[in-house]
């Protein structure tokens, strides 16, 4: 587990919200808004309102309830999308197939329970690979923050590797890390997932 933006998929949301603050940095600030049953509209106000509120540390908000009606996750799209500075959004949801499409694809959805880069949602399926899936990617995450796409192609290279469709030598390796690093030099995020994902592509084995 790792302090960043995403959903992660548990029931026991205390143990959870302790595991962060374990790993969290000692000026970290954390914000928790959590509810029994479900989360209302006015709590996603609430979390809006405090993730505004300027502050010179990493604040990591904390969302969580048994229920996101679809309206909620809604109201909380564009501040996922766009978090003010310094700001982490981490929902707590029971199960997967709660978090809506739109969520999903600007936020890495973890499992803490299991193998967290076994449980990555990528939309990408390797061993189907073909110029289509690689447009959907690129539309469906072009809001995606360069963290989150970072973590996304990580997931696709890695299930690469373990496919026999690809032969991946140290020079793809080091081609496809050096891919990635141009997101920390504030390439755009299309042009990054179309580079990795073309290339890839490029040395499928073709059946």
């Amino acid at each position: 587990m790792i302090i960043q933006s995403q959903v992660i998929i548990s029931t026991d949301t205390e143990s959870v919200i302790s595991k962060l603050q374990d790993i969290s940095k000692d000026d970290d600030r954390f914000i928790v808004i959590a509810k029994d049953g479900s989360f209302l509209m006015e709590d996603a106000s609430l979390a809006i309102e405090k993730a505004y509120l300027s502050s010179k540390e990493r604040v990591i908000i904390v969302l969580s309830a048994k229920q996101f009606s679809k309206e909620v996750q809604s109201k909380l799209l564009k501040i996922l999308e766009e978090p003010p500075r310094n700001k982490e959004f981490i929902l707590i949801m029971p199960s997967k197939s709660m978090v809506l499409p739109t969520i999903r694809s600007r936020l890495p959805v973890i499992k803490p329970d299991k193998d967290e880069s076994d449980n990555i949602e990528t939309e990408v399926d390797v061993n189907t690979l073909e110029s289509k899936m690689i447009f959907e990617f690129i539309k469906n995450n072009r809001y995606t923050s360069s963290a989150q796409l970072s973590v996304k192609l990580q997931k696709i290279f890695a299930d690469a590797m373990k496919s026999p469709l690809y032969n991946i030598d140290e020079n793809t390796l080091n081609l496809f890390s050096n891919i990635i690093k141009l997101l920390d030099k504030g390439s755009p995020v299309d042009f990054v997932a179309s580079t990795a994902l073309l290339k890839l592509l490029s040395i499928k084995k073709r059946r």
